[in-house]
């Protein structure tokens, strides 16, 4: 399993996630489930679509569950242009 979360500054201009924040979603799936913590930007998302991923520093290649908390956009008229 991967875990992303978006961890939103205030300067970044995109609201902060404070239920995500407050139980530390990330941190628990990697604690509980030894999930691999991922960074939720452009790095880390290419990471898991190339499948270069490692654990405790061994090549792994992809993961078969992937939990991400974040922003996104959908709009049903459109579900082509959706965005995470």
């Amino acid at each position: 399993m991967a875990v992303m979360a978006g961890l939103y500054t205030s300067e970044s201009g995109i609201a902060r996630l404070p239920e995500a924040e407050a139980e530390a979603e990330a941190q628990t799936l990697h604690r509980t489930y030894d999930a691999i913590p991922l960074p939720a930007s452009f790095s880390g998302v290419k990471q898991l679509l190339d499948a270069t991923m490692s654990n405790h520093g061994q090549p792994i290649g992809g993961v078969e569950a992937v939990h991400f908390a974040g922003h996104g956009d959908y709009d049903p008229a459109t579900p082509d242009a959706a965005v995470v």
